[in-house]
């Protein structure tokens, strides 16, 4: 994981930041395929470091227009989530939400193309696991989960990797 983001990120602040929210996204796809749940306790720390990361870098480069448009990013993106989260009433749990907070700020920051492909992608993948019987789970009940948390992760570390 590391080595695609040092391949593909420019050397500089934006490779610390993304490393480190990649580092963590591991233990959080694993978490989230295994248990269906993104933590708090990892997605918050992972938020909180994104942010000061980029906050740092604007204050250094004395720009602020990627930091503006990546908190924007995380605003819009997390806020659609949260909109999920109310209409389908479960479907879409908070970490859901800081997770995709994280992935409109990251892909924020690179510009506005890559965050909607990051949920794109994201969304593709979503819909691959759901067709493949092989991979799919179901509740009690009959209903398909999917662990939302990898596939917004990848999302984000494609449009990373593509924008290299």
């Amino acid at each position: 994981m590391l080595g695609l983001v040092a391949w593909r990120v420019r050397p500089g602040g934006e490779l610390v930041v993304d490393g480190f929210v990649a580092v963590l996204s591991v233990p959080l796809t694993i978490i989230d395929w295994c248990e269906h749940r993104l933590p708090r306790a990892l997605v918050w720390p992972q938020l909180g470091g994104a942010l000061v990361g980029f906050s740092i870098l604007c204050v250094a480069r004395d720009d602020a227009g990627p930091g503006v448009r990546a908190v924007t990013a995380f605003v819009a993106v997390a806020g659609l989530f949260l909109l999920l989260a109310l209409v389908t009433a479960g479907g879409v749990g908070a970490g859901d939400i800081g997770a995709a907070g994280v992935v409109g700020l990251v892909t924020g920051w690179i510009g506005w193309p890559p965050v909607a492909g990051a949920l794109s992608v994201a969304s593709l993948l979503a819909l691959v696991l759901v067709a493949v019987p092989a991979v799919r789970q179901r509740t009690a009940e009959g209903s398909v989960l999917v662990p939302f948390g990898p596939c917004l992760y990848a999302g984000a570390l494609a449009m990373v990797a593509a924008a290299g």
